[in-house]
């Protein structure tokens, strides 16, 4: 039982919930302006309060917005026989804070020891929620939040299908939900779900290599060819290849013996130069012959006296010995230069035999990582090839495996319509309530069919003579409140039906009148809460029976008169 929803902020009205019928009104000052609506008092405000504090998305439910930063809310609600108060803040909405006992939970709330709270995170409080509620195991194939859409609907779009808590729902999904409610099993119709997108998978495939969308199996053969090629040369590389611990120093040492050897042999070749020069130099030059000398004087008519005659000599001496002199340092040059070549040589020799043998170790032997990435790379091609494999095969197997559906369906069908037969008294059931809020409303039985198609269960609700849009308001409403009672037959917890002004939309006020009479008297005998919000002005007095009083039922009241009458008590 919801007791109370509050905050932690003194402008939002606080309110407190009871056993059977209550009403949130959002009332119409006589003296508001034309333009003032009642759309933005709180009424659905609240109802997403509740389903914050249940555990709704925080990114969905348009709270979590700048304005309402720093507000926490508060539900008060007994869940496994305890009463406790949870708080969940606008702030940090993965974490619930837990005030009240706990000691019927199987899941123990955590201790934050810097503040000495209790608190659950999302998970667990969702997990929680579904052993409260209707005793889901920790395994189980349903979600606590899509079975309580149907009891909490929220927003314009829950409002549009019985079946659905939004109208593009999948059908298997919702008849999912729908078998739980009504006590059937529903792992028959999550089982005929899967088997049904699995048969549309294969007919979608079918048509599509027919129509040329996909790869026909020829092509994706010659592809596969292709793939198990580069697979053989990817293992005989990799069954070749030979892993050397110290190969990065030896690539190291290699790059270095080639440098030096590079610097060694650029070295030669200028020294090799200086060479072809210094030996030129010593062929070329020779001392002046003096005799040519003294001809080309006489030939000139000059007549040297005997004292020059000998200072030329003097300087012939002299220059032969500088000539001689300059020999002698080429000779040591050139022998310098050769040895220097010649020790050079030896070591290129011995550096390039080293480095060969360093050479051969890095052809016939790789690196770790080398190996490493070849390893990666043949995994990815043996992916591909499997992937293109499974793609074959599941074309070869295209009839094979729709026979095997068509059989699995088969034997679905069969176990499923013993479950059917085996819980008849419970979807008679269903029908019998669901007639009853119908007849209720509009003084003729409703239509609930659940049936069994080749496709799984099959659930219509109808009620009929009408098609307009509170009628089929009305419908949900019935649905609704047969699902709430049948929760209560079945013995599970959920002991609340929450339903925003949408639901009376389009609804004359006599079915409005019978219909919130018809929720007060299935809360009073099967024990739980109808927690409704409507508009002042669709209160349809009137239409009430005498002994029905409305207006006990009141638990709030927002008015359009300011700011400070809505729920919230603020304006953004």
């Amino acid at each position: 039982m919801i007791h109370g929803i509050s905050s932690n902020k003194s402008s939002f009205k606080n309110i407190e919930f009871d056993k059977g019928l209550n009403v949130v009104i959002a009332e119409r000052q006589e003296t508001s302006g034309q333009k003032k609506t009642t759309n933005s008092r709180g009424k659905s405000t609240l109802i997403v309060i509740i389903n914050f504090c249940l555990g709704s998305d925080a990114a969905r439910s348009g709270l979590c917005i700048d304005e309402l930063s720093g507000w926490d809310f508060t539900i008060d609600i007994t869940l496994l026989e305890n009463r406790v108060q949870v708080t969940r803040a606008i702030d940090n909405p993965t974490k619930f804070l837990i005030k009240g006992h706990t000691n019927n939970w199987s899941i123990e709330p955590d201790l934050d020891e810097e503040t000495n709270t209790h608190f659950l995170r999302l998970d667990k409080w969702k997990q929680l929620l579904g052993q409260a509620f209707f005793h889901l195991p920790e395994d189980s194939d349903l979600s606590v939040r899509s079975l309580l859409s149907y009891f909490l609907r929220s927003g314009n779009d829950a409002y549009s299908k019985p079946l659905k808590f939004f109208s593009s729902q999948a059908n298997n999904s919702a008849y999912v939900n729908n078998a739980f409610f009504f006590g059937l099993d529903h792992k028959y119709a999550n089982e005929w779900c899967k088997l049904d997108k699995k048969d549309k998978a294969l007919r979608n495939l079918d048509a599509s290599i027919k129509a040329g969308v996909y790869e026909t199996q020829g092509a994706l053969e010659a592809k596969k060819v292709e793939l198990e090629e580069k697979l053989s040369r990817s293992r005989k590389i990799l069954s070749n290849f030979k892993v050397h611990e110290k190969y990065k120093d030896i690539q190291v040492e290699a790059n270095k013996l080639t440098n030096e050897l590079h610097q060694l042999a650029n070295q030669n070749v200028v020294e090799s130069q200086k060479l072809q020069q210094y030996k030129s130099s010593i062929s070329e030059e020779t001392p002046p012959d003096n005799g040519k000398l003294g001809a080309i004087y006489e030939e000139t008519g000059l007549v040297f006296p005997e004292s020059v005659k000998r200072t030329l000599k003097e300087a012939s001496v002299f220059h032969e010995k500088i000539i001689k002199n300059r020999a002698y340092f080429l000779d040591a040059e050139i022998s310098r230069i050769e040895n220097g070549i010649s020790q050079r040589e030896g070591l290129i020799r011995t550096l390039t035999d080293k480095r060969a043998s360093r050479m051969k170790i890095l052809k016939t032997h790789g690196a770790l990582e080398e190996h490493s990435r070849l390893q990666e790379e043949h995994a990815k091609i043996y992916k591909k090839r499997e992937h293109l494999s499974n793609k074959i095969e599941d074309i070869r197997n295209i009839t094979k495996k729709r026979k095997e559906i068509k059989s699995s369906t088969l034997e679905l069908d069969k176990d499923a319509t013993i479950d059917y037969e085996e819980k008849r008294e419970f979807w008679e059931q269903v029908i019998r309530l669901f007639n009853e809020s119908a007849k209720a409303l509009y003084g003729i039985p409703g239509e609930f069919i659940i049936d069994i198609s080749e496709k799984g269960y099959d659930f219509k609700v109808d009620i009929p003579g009408g098609r307009g849009a509170g009628i089929g308001k009305m419908m949900i409403f019935c649905y609704d409140l047969t699902v709430m009672c049948m929760q209560k037959i079945l013995g599970r917890n959920i002991d609340f039906l929450v339903h925003d002004s949408i639901i009376y939309e389009g609804v004359d006020e006599r079915q409005i009148a019978h219909a919130i009479e018809q929720a007060a008297q299935k809360a009073q005998k099967y024990n739980f809460q109808y927690i409704m919000a409507i508009n002042s002005d669709r209160v349809p007095y009137d239409d009430f029976h005498d002994d029905f009083n409305f207006d006990e039922h009141i638990k709030l009241k927002l008015s359009d008169e300011d700011e400070t009458g809505s729920l919230l008590g603020i304006r953004f």
